[in-house]
């Protein structure tokens, strides 16, 4: 159970060191630098164990603020922390009167003489790595004679200085919402052993309301108030998810960043987070100190000092980024999640229960929109390991290659899950024939892409731009354009025409991914190209008029009566030709024959 405490937080008034860094994405007072240098540090022989929770880095236990131990060693004087000081004791400082049941603390001025609980300053720090681990420390003007009673209250809202938007109506302390937290630091007079509490705000219910020391019996019979109250407290203390100490020697000013303390004038106390939050999603925005006469949970408050900002919490969330393999936004994807039930395997729906949007349980399913996210969110996951599942996956594009993803959430930094779905290319498979509808081979073929003003209504343009997707005709006059990404629409141009044809009209095709389009039904047809022969004879004798026979511009011979042409064609035969068409004759791309036609007189 991972707590985070969010950047940009009030650091307090005092000066301590700030020797935590975010982690990186987000995370607050990252110590994850610090817990790898724990894994390495903690196998060498001769370095001293801290004195704390197990699995925490911070010396709670040893009453003082300085760091007694080598890294990855934590205490107050190598942390920044969230709290403040107290104001100077006199007349002007104000504390508090009433009792903790009272839903709005009332607020007066100089009445803490600096005999009693007269406050100095106090602290808060997050090892927000799971687990999670809060730790709190106290300060106090002198050691007075009685019991010593610390309360450190946790507010999901706030009355603090540029967000007074949650204060009560004594305009210092947040108004009480369910689900606020107390702890309570115990100390009974002479004593060393510290007995930490845990209550919670409640505003409904019957026989839960403390009303004596803490674990003393409940109300018999009576109802929560409508503004609410604490209720039973629960001992943190013994069960090894709390500790706490104080100094039982003076600290001098060299030993601390918040001055000379006097024998027990310093407190500090560590939780395990995960039990105050548990599996319930929780956020507290605020937290002060204040200190209380005895035991007795129903005496007389005394000093505090006012809240101060925070971020706590245990809640995280997840948001799919959904993208094709060029990192195109993609719409159209579905996805569910699952909270993993701790042992790492997808038991999807079974043993880890689906999630709603809202961090519930419950089925949900969203879909991706245009912007690659859309609906695609959940809020108010508690921190562990959750399973995201893309259920459908856009046509024309392939499942990603890990499905389901396992996805940690350990922070209140939004976890940005990028999910890509590659692009499966378009085919075209193009055939060739002649105008007798005979395949022709060695036609080359080449997509041009289509730009507005797009066709088929428009010609091709110079708008529109070649590309490398082509193809070359075989024996059977097919061919196939394959990896066509990213598909849309195209002119077919003919761009090498095999010798003796006439090319093909263009034409215009929408591809979409992952297509294997066929217009193999509807070939490119080439024309084949004729030679134009024209002939001058003699009427009546079916002989050749004497001329010149020149082709492609240079005299190759000369005819005359009586001249024998190629093939055993006799001269009678050629100009005896009628009408009718002759299939047999030689067919060329390029050349021409002209002949000189001569006078009748020949």
């Amino acid at each position: 159970m991972g707590i985070a405490l969010a950047a940009g937080e009030q650091r307090g008034d005092f000066n301590m060191r700030p020797t935590s860094r975010l982690r990186p994405g987000g995370n607050t007072f990252l110590i994850g630098t610090l817990l790898f240098c724990f894994l390495l540090v903690s196998a060498i022989p001769g370095i001293a164990a801290h004195s704390g929770l197990p699995g925490s880095n911070f010396e709670s236990e040893d009453g003082n603020l300085a760091v007694n131990g080598a890294a990855p060693h934590l205490d107050w004087n190598n942390v920044a922390q969230v709290g403040g000081n107290d104001l100077a004791s006199g007349s002007g400082d104000d504390s508090l009167k009433g009792a903790e049941q009272d839903a709005v603390p009332g607020i007066t001025d100089g009445s803490i003489p600096p005999s009693k609980s007269d406050l100095k300053s106090f602290g808060i720090f997050t090892e927000a790595d799971s687990p999670g681990f809060l730790h709190m420390f106290w300060a106090r003007v002198q050691d007075p004679s009685g019991t010593t009673n610390m309360d450190f209250e946790f507010n999901q809202r706030r009355c603090v200085a540029g967000d007074t938007s949650g204060c009560s109506s004594n305009g210092k302390t947040p108004i009480r919402q369910a689900g606020d937290v107390l702890i309570t630091y115990n100390l009974s007079s002479g004593g060393s052993n510290v007995s930490l509490w845990l209550h919670r705000w409640v505003t409904s219910g019957t026989n839960v309301c403390e009303d004596s020391q803490e674990g003393g019996a409940p109300n018999s019979g009576s109802a929560v108030p409508s503004a609410g109250c604490w209720n039973v407290g629960v001992e943190l203390t013994g069960s090894g998810d709390a500790t706490g100490s104080i100094n039982t020697v003076a600290i001098t000013a060299a030993q601390s960043e918040i001055g000379a303390l006097d024998a027990r004038t310093f407190g500090e106390a560590s939780v395990d987070l995960g039990a105050i939050f548990g599996n319930t999603c929780f956020a507290i925005g605020s937290v002060y100190l204040k200190s209380r006469s005895s035991d007795t949970f129903t005496s007389a408050l005394k000093d505090f000092i006012t809240p101060r900002s925070v971020s706590i919490s245990n809640c995280g969330s997840i948001k799919v980024a959904k993208k094709d393999d060029a990192g195109a936004n993609l719409a159209g994807a579905k996805f569910r999640l699952y909270r993993d039930d701790g042992d790492g395997i997808a038991e999807l729906g079974t043993q880890d229960v689906q999630i709603k949007a809202d961090g519930t349980t419950g089925s949900f399913e969203c879909e991706t929109t245009s912007n690659g996210t859309g609906n695609c969110e959940w809020s108010n996951l508690t921190f562990g390991d959750y399973w995201l599942h893309e259920t459908f996956t856009p046509p024309g594009h392939t499942p990603p290659t890990t499905n389901p993803i396992l996805v940690e959430v350990d922070s209140t930094t939004q976890v940005v899950v990028d999910v890509t779905n590659p692009r499966v290319p378009a085919t075209l498979k193009i055939k060739k024939a002649d105008d007798l509808g005979n395949p022709l081979a060695g036609a080359v073929f080449t997509l041009f892409r289509d730009f507005a003003p797009l066709g088929p209504g428009t010609p091709r343009g110079n708008e529109d731009t070649i590309t490398s997707f082509s193809c070359t005709t075989a024996a059977n006059g097919i061919c196939t354009i394959t990896n066509i990404v990213p598909a849309g629409a195209f002119w077919v141009v003919e761009t090498t025409t095999p010798p003796g044809y006439t090319t093909a009209a263009e034409r215009h095709i929408v591809l979409t991914l992952g297509q294997n389009a066929d217009i193999t039904a509807q070939p490119f047809v080439n024309p084949r190209q004729h030679k134009i022969i024209v002939l001058v004879c003699h009427q009546g004798t079916n002989t050749l008029a004497a001329s010149d026979v020149t082709i492609d511009g240079t005299q190759k011979t000369s005819l005359a009566n009586g001249a024998t042409l190629p093939d055993g064609v006799s001269e009678a035969e050629l100009c005896g030709l009628g009408g009718a068409a002759y299939p047999g004759i030689d067919n060329h791309p390029t050349k021409s024959a002209t002949i000189a036609v001569g006078s009748d007189g020949h």
